[in-house]
């Protein structure tokens, strides 16, 4: 999905989930802006076994 920030920059988020995955709930966030990619935060990247694995 695209969006823009309130200064026009735009913003791109997307979603990764592996075919393996228990749940819909089991899928890593991203959100893309000006060439710096961050993780967002959810209940499976809150989980303490996943994030130490997604930082």
């Amino acid at each position: 999905m695209d969006d823009h920030q309130p200064n026009g920059i735009p913003v791109t988020r997307f979603t990764l989930q592996s075919i393996y995955a228990q749940s819909d709930d089991e899928k890593l966030e991203f959100e893309y802006e000006s060439g710096n990619t961050n993780i967002l935060a959810n209940a499976y990247t809150s989980q303490p076994e996943i994030s130490q694995q997604a930082v």
